[in-house]
């Protein structure tokens, strides 16, 4: 037979009954089903643990032994369920999430705070990575999930959840031909100097679909939005960035005019198949889907 917790606590109560019957009123059980179970752990561990007599009953030198490790054994064993029905019940938890750096900054603090207000001994890691690295995390169990724009196929194991499309937005100074405009559409982006994103990025691909890449006036490629940001407010050029990317910000001397509405980035929740969260997982992930954010422009206004 295996050693039960049912038999570390009938031999604890013995220890502190020094009574058979005493000892199996603690547990609920009869005496002769009492000393049946003590009769049996002896039996498992080899060794006589109680030395009996008529008026008391002492732990043998095996017994004492036996005793150092059963209270620490069942303490542990009484800690390790303890933390799992607190883990299940939110009560404390831990998980991880990779977010893309345009929404870590912006939309996902608020909802962290948010998740806190109800979980507030839940603990959320955040590593903002770009797409591929915050698929990969996901992909790896660095993370529990992503947040993502994934620009390449999904990898086998993976699974894809449409979260939300963001629009995006032109970004040009206060005094530019643009700046008065309520919205944009791409053609109208043209007759400018362009800052443009990495080809492979997200908003350069919905754009060159729309007008071709040839015919923006690409003056520069620039892979970080602060960057972006600051040539705009010199006068470089104009851009373009997800509204969502913009909500952080406090634009300068510049404002964001609404594009065409059929430019948009489908932004993802990326999981592992299946995703094997624990309960803290879960509730985030929950909250997030319940959570979608609102992409509209920050403000026209500095």
């Amino acid at each position: 037979m295996d050693i039960s917790t049912r038999d570390l606590r009938a031999f604890l109560a013995l220890i502190e009954a020094r009574n058979f019957t005493r000892a199996a009123s603690v547990l609920a059980l009869s005496q002769p089903a009492f000393s049946a179970l003590i009769a049996a752990l002896e039996n498992h561990v080899g060794a006589k643990l109680f030395e009996r007599s008529t008026r008391t009953i002492t732990l043998t030198p095996e017994g004492k032994l036996f005793a150092e490790h059963a209270a620490r054994l069942l303490a542990e064993i009484n800690d390790a369920v303890g933390s799992v029905r607190d883990h299940a019940s939110l009560k404390r938890g831990r998980t991880t999430v990779a977010v893309i750096p345009s929404l870590a900054g912006g939309w996902f603090p608020d909802i962290l705070q948010s998740f806190a207000r109800l979980h507030p001994n839940v603990s959320v890691v955040l590593r903002d990575e770009f797409s591929r690295e915050a698929i990969a995390a996901a992909r790896d169990g660095d993370a529990d999930f992503a947040i993502a724009t994934p620009a390449e196929p999904m990898m086998p194991g993976m699974r894809l959840a449409h979260f939300h499309a963001d629009r995006f937005s032109v970004i040009c100074p206060k005094g530019h031909p643009l700046a008065t405009r309520r919205t944009l559409k791409p053609n109208d982006l043209l007759p400018y100097p362009f800052i443009a994103a990495p080809r492979g990025s997200v908003a350069m691909s919905r754009l060159a679909a729309r007008i071709g890449p040839a015919r923006l006036n690409v003056v520069h490629e620039v892979e970080h939005l602060h960057t972006m940001l600051g040539m705009v407010r010199a006068g470089v050029g104009i851009s373009v960035a997800p509204n969502l990317a913009l909500q952080a910000l406090a634009l300068r001397d510049q404002v964001a005019i609404p594009l065409d509405r059929s430019l948009t980035r489908d932004i993802y929740l990326v999981t592992r198949e299946p995703p094997n969260f624990s309960a803290a997982a879960a509730a985030l992930f929950d909250f997030i889907q319940d959570h979608p954010p609102d992409t509209a422009p920050r403000t026209r206004k500095c």
